[in-house]
């Protein structure tokens, strides 16, 4: 997680993998992502250009989501794991 999302806190991170998991449950509609995250379709566009800018990577690329949904998959299991361990 840190070698993507190098520049960014862990509360940008979380961020990101909301847009990130709707993203995907969406099959990369941005407008049924924009939809399901109450926001203008530019406005999530603004946020996917910005995540890219921050990353180096373009999640409308087929070869750059992978490594996203690589990241979001980790990032569940990182956070089970933390939940877990907590209780």
């Amino acid at each position: 997680l840190r070698k993507i999302f190098h520049n960014c806190s862990m509360e940008e991170v979380r961020n990101w993998m909301r847009i990130l998991e709707t993203y995907f449950n969406s099959d990369g509609s941005i407008n049924q992502t924009a939809n399901r995250l109450f926001m203008h379709k530019n406005t999530l566009q603004y946020k996917l250009k910005k995540l890219k800018d921050s990353t180096g990577y373009d999640v409308r690329l087929p070869s750059n989501g992978a490594v996203f949904y690589m990241a979001m998959l980790f990032f569940r299991e990182v956070n089970n794991d933390m939940i877990s361990f907590n209780d």
